[in-house]
């Protein structure tokens, strides 16, 4: 092609046939890395540890690809960014082309290497046991997930200049595939099940194809209304309502069920760490909208924080509003949890809470579901409402890797909930140990109020200015 012929993108640049190359190349090699770890993943040294190399090679992956492609490296995130006018036609198909060659190349540079036998190459495949339909759902629930991230971590107008999205996705995935290893390989991505495609597994090869697009569907449905800054001017106070309430049941939705899934995990201490970068993930995807607070504790904390503030920038959270969140919140984790029992095969199989009693009292169990939610409270609001902290990046993994700590710490005593609407719906879903359901009211509840009161100690100076902005946590 002569190099005075281009096309124009979406954006307005020139692009020429180097253009295409470049992020075609750039595609192709992210997307073959991320497929060549799901293929090692019967040569890794240690038992259960390829899911945390696929989530943190997903990651750093994403962050190097990113300047060039926007490091999609999944056509199901390559149909959000056309949904979002991000990109021309012609470039995501050339990147879909890029992705769906670099997970067969990955395939056949693996079979290479593993002594040319098929048996030695990893794929997604569904353990024997699950059933597709149930395969299907979680592909599609995890795909929404992802794209939804993706696509409020990188293309709207409040995280522009953040440099969390790589975390922020790279988490999803870390997440979703510590929670399966026992129940089948994680995917999400058409261009990976590229793998069973080589392998010679057809039976369930309609599930990765399928289940990520329809996924990726849905994340763009729901993108205007998560987030009607991006194509209005003037947003009604209903608009912002919905946004807020839906990003509440979304967010609180997928914790419930990643907690509920935990039980599938490889190792205990995979499970608390799935826990804990869910929560990461789903703050960076939330916060610009709702405060992303999926927790009614959170939200009397913030509710006090606002109402007892002596700043008089902060906006006041009314009563209703309060409720309202807390509703939407206990509603979705009720979702949350059932979901996670279909796609379990078995709803009594979830996971759910107890205070051990066989070596503490119930008395130890409230006061350690005080302290860490005392942390977690104390945390979300020192790390996003101090004035000199504003507009930093690290707020949602602080808050991530508290319940990561937490769970892990004194989840042998009360199971290390620290959410109400947590503590609440799975032990009544799952029809065990109800009895203990009060616990996990309490404690969180009276660990969210004296952080609350602490917090507004602590930024208070002499003069009566408080050192605080929390316009960005008003959701109405």
């Amino acid at each position: 092609m002569d190099s005075e012929e281009v096309y124009m993108s979406s954006n307005g640049d020139q692009e020429s046939t180097l253009y295409y190359t470049q992020i075609a190349m750039v595609e192709f090699i992210g997307t073959f890395f991320l497929s060549q770890l799901v293929a090692s993943k019967y040569v890794f040294a240690i038992d259960g540890s390829q899911p945390i190399a696929l989530g943190l090679g997903y990651v750093g992956i994403l962050y190097a690809t990113f300047p060039i492609s926007g490091g999609q490296l999944n056509p199901a995130v390559t149909c959000g960014l056309l949904y979002r006018r991000k990109l021309s036609l012609r470039e995501g198909l050339c990147c879909i082309v890029a992705q769906l060659l670099g997970g067969i190349f990955a395939g056949l540079v693996s079979y290479a290497i593993f002594n040319s036998n098929w048996d030695n190459v990893g794929y997604p495949e569904i353990s024997e046991g699950f059933h597709a339909s149930n395969a299907f759902v979680a592909e599609i629930l995890e795909s929404f997930l992802l794209v939804t991230v993706y696509m409020n971590a990188t293309t709207t107008k409040a995280q522009e200049g953040k440099s969390f999205y790589g975390v922020a996705v790279g988490f999803v995935v870390l997440s979703t595939a510590l929670l399966e290893a026992t129940q089948r390989s994680t995917c999400n991505n058409s261009a990976v099940a590229m793998l069973a495609l080589l392998q010679g597994s057809y039976k369930d090869l309609w599930v990765y194809f399928c289940a990520p697009l329809i996924g990726s569907l849905f994340a763009c449905l729901a993108f205007p209304i998560l987030n009607p800054a991006e194509d209005q001017h003037d947003i009604s106070t209903a608009a912002k309502r919905l946004a807020s309430l839906l990003t509440e049941f979304i967010g609180t939705f997928y914790l419930s069920y990643t907690v509920g899934m935990s039980v599938n995990a490889a190792s205990f201490s995979n499970g608390f760490c799935a826990i804990g970068m869910m929560v990461a993930s789903l703050i960076y995807m939330g916060a610009a909208i709702s405060g992303a607070q999926y927790n009614p504790a959170v939200s009397l904390a913030i509710f006090i924080r606002r109402r007892w503030s002596s700043s008089s920038r902060a906006p006041t959270m009314k009563v209703v509003d309060l409720v309202m969140y807390s509703i939407v919140q206990v509603l979705a984790s009720f979702a949350g949890a059932l979901v996670a029992g279909y796609v379990n095969q078995d709803v009594g199989g979830i996971t759910t809470f107890k205070v051990n009693t066989d070596h503490y009292t119930l008395f130890a169990g409230v006061v350690v579901e005080a302290l860490y939610s005392f942390l977690l409270c104390f945390t979300v609001l020192m790390s996003g409402t101090l004035r000199y902290v504003q507009g930093n990046s690290y707020y949602g993994m602080a808050c991530g890797f508290v319940v990561t700590a937490g769970i892990a710490a004194v989840s042998n005593i009360s199971g290390g909930v620290f959410n109400p609407a947590l503590g609440v719906s799975l032990p009544i879903i799952a029809m065990k140990h109800v009895k203990d359901i009060w616990v996990y009211v309490v404690g969180p509840y009276f660990g969210a109020v004296v952080a609350a009161l602490v917090v507004n100690f602590v930024s208070f100076v002499e003069d009566g200015a408080e050192k605080t902005d929390l316009s960005h946590l008003t959701a109405f």
